[in-house]
């Protein structure tokens, strides 16, 4: 049998790391090949070691034969020819009945998650592969997580979390100028007009704004004003405070609304939010894109969406 891991080395931070994860899985899964989960103290909170066997256990003192596979590919194998290289390469990797082959994702070799719902399409993967395996992963998540609360929402509100990512390098001189690409700064009438829009819905609603309080002085000086907006201030991104980061991103998992960024962080919460009673809200890009119509709004540049029922 040939297995597949991930080695968690790419450098990036909380939502790299987890895309590294969740894309090393995506890929075992395409290429038939058995996943095995390695421990790891930040990813461990998603449960999915509950899912998958731990590679020690499985492989034990067997011969072991490790075959790694390199990135980086930071936004995923998105081109059929990568796609295409990917397979590939995968293929070579030959079942040997005297030892275990282990085809090692290392340095942001990503599929690309989402990008299994276009290839889907065009009949390259199986056309349940994304739902499967993130419902997996919600349930995974649920069940591990199942006594976690979510303290800074009301429970006779509707809770609306939307993630605004600013950050050390907002000023960073080769950050993207356009809306397709990964850290993209949007205009703060992008996040107003989203929340105006939601506020048209029917109930109370609170607007729970999740920033790093680096560079915050921009989404303060715009929505302080709004009463209905509580503004949650946290560390710089590169903080090693994962009690914190998971509190957050659970927050953003069980809120009644999503409103993500396009963010690697975010990502995590939209795939874990795969289910037909979440509102999710998202900008398509590189990323995070072709996501299902009717669990997924998209947003044009203004922040103007499909308004849900």
């Amino acid at each position: 049998m040939i297995y597949s891991t991930v080695t968690h080395n790419s450098g990036g931070n909380h939502g790299h790391q987890a895309e590294d994860l969740f894309s090393a899985i995506a890929y075992a899964e395409m290429m038939g090949y058995k996943f095995l989960y390695q421990p790891y103290p930040y990813l461990d909170f998603l449960g999915l070691q509950n899912v998958y066997p731990d590679l020690k256990e499985e492989l034990g003192e067997d011969e072991v034969v490790w075959q790694p596979l390199k990135g980086p590919h930071w936004f995923g194998l998105s081109y059929f020819q990568c796609f295409d290289w990917g397979v590939r390469k995968g293929a070579k990797f030959k079942d040997d009945p005297n030892r275990h082959i282990v085809a090692a994702q290392e340095k942001a070799f990503r599929v690309g998650v989402c990008n299994l719902i276009q290839w889907a399409k065009l009949g390259w993967v199986d056309q349940h592969l994304f739902d499967d395996l993130t419902t997996t992963w919600r349930d995974a998540y649920e069940s591990h997580n199942q006594h976690r609360s979510t303290p800074l929402f009301d429970p006779a509100h509707r809770n609306v979390a939307i993630h605004i990512a600013r950050g050390r390098d907002i000023h960073n001189r080769h950050r993207p100028s356009e809306s397709q690409w990964p850290a993209y700064i949007f205009p703060m009438s992008y996040w107003e007009n989203i929340i105006k829009s939601l506020r048209e819905l029917s109930g109370l609603t609170t607007f729970h704004v999740f920033t790093e309080r680096t560079n915050s002085e921009e989404v303060v000086d715009a929505l302080e004003g709004y009463s209905a907006v509580r503004i949650h201030l946290g560390p710089d991104r590169k903080s090693k405070k994962h009690a914190y980061i998971h509190d957050v991103l659970h927050h953003f998992i069980k809120s009644d609304v999503f409103v993500a960024s396009n963010s690697w962080f975010s990502n995590i919460a939209l795939y874990l939010r795969n289910d037909f009673t979440c509102k999710n809200i998202y900008h398509p890009n590189v990323i995070m894109h072709d996501l299902p119509h009717n669990r997924y709004k998209p947003t044009d540049l203004k922040g103007n969406f499909p308004i849900y029922a």
